[in-house]
C-alpha cells in the first residue's frame, strides 16, 4: 500500500468537523480499528473513486481515502494512471479536510492478479505527480517487490493486517501532515519491519 498524504488550510464554514474513512473494500476491513479511533467509516465492498466522490462527507477534519484497487482495472496507458491520481487529488481538494491521506495499492502479484498487477505497476509510476509534491510510502513495510497479503484472496488483509495498516496510516497522517497550516506534509519510504 502507498500512502500520499497533503494538509490543506482549515474551512471557515466547518463548525463540527469529523475524521472519517473513507472507502472500499480494505476500508472497511480497517472500520473497527478507525471507529476505535473515533473515525466514521464510510466504506463498500466494489466502491471505486467515483463513488466515494458521490459520498455525504460533509465537514472533515482528518481524512483518510482508501481507493485505487477497483479502479485499477481500467488503468491501460500511464495517461490514464496520471489522469487518475488528478483526480484522486480533485476529490480530496472538494472535501477540503485539514488532513489528507490517500492510501492507496502499490502492487500486486502478477500470478495472481495479472489485470491488478499492470494497473498497479502505472499507478505506481504515476504516484510522484501527486499534486501536492508528497511521496509515497509503504504502509506495509516493505521497501521493493510486492508484499505478500495473508488473504486467500490476495488482495484484501486479514483482520491483524488490515488493522496494522491502520495504525501506520493514522500514525503518518497526525505525525507527517502540519494541520491546518496549507503546507503539504511528505512521507518516504518506511524501514523494514
Amino acid at each position: 500500500m502507498a500512502c500520499l498524504l497533503g494538509a490543506t488550510p482549515a474551512r471557515a464554514d466547518c463548525a463540527d468537523p469529523r475524521d472519517l474513512l473513507l472507502g472500499d473494500s480494505i476500508a472497511d476491513r480497517m472500520r473497527a480499528a478507525a471507529q476505535a479511533d473515533g473515525f466514521a467509516v464510510i466504506a463498500r465492498n466494489g466502491a471505486q473513486l467515483a463513488w466515494t466522490t458521490r459520498q455525504p462527507v460533509g465537514c472533515v477534519a482528518d481524512l483518510v481515502l482508501v481507493i485505487g484497487t477497483n479502479d485499477l482495472r481500467d488503468l491501460r496507458t500511464p495517461e490514464q494512471a496520471r489522469d487518475y491520481v488528478a483526480h484522486v487529488a480533485a476529490a480530496i481538494a472538494q472535501w477540503r479536510p485539514r488532513r489528507a491521506l490517500w492510501v492507496t495499492p502499490s502492487c500486486f502479484d502478477p500470478a495472481r492478479n495479472p489485470v491488478l498487477s499492470r494497473g498497479g505497476a502505472l499507478l505506481h509510476a504515476a504516484l510522484p505527480g501527486f499534486p501536492t509534491g508528497a511521496r509515497q510510502a509503504l504502509l506495509d513495510g516493505q521497501a521493493g517487490g510486492c508484499p505478500s497479503v495473508p488473504a486467500g484472496d490476495g488482495v484484501h488483509p486479514d483482520p491483524a493486517l488490515a488493522a496494522r495498516w491502520w495504525r501506520d496510516a493514522l500514525a503518518r497522517l497526525r505525525a507527517d501532515a502540519p494541520a491546518a497550516s496549507g503546507q503539504a506534509g511528505a512521507t518516504g519510504p518506511s524501514a523494514p519491519r
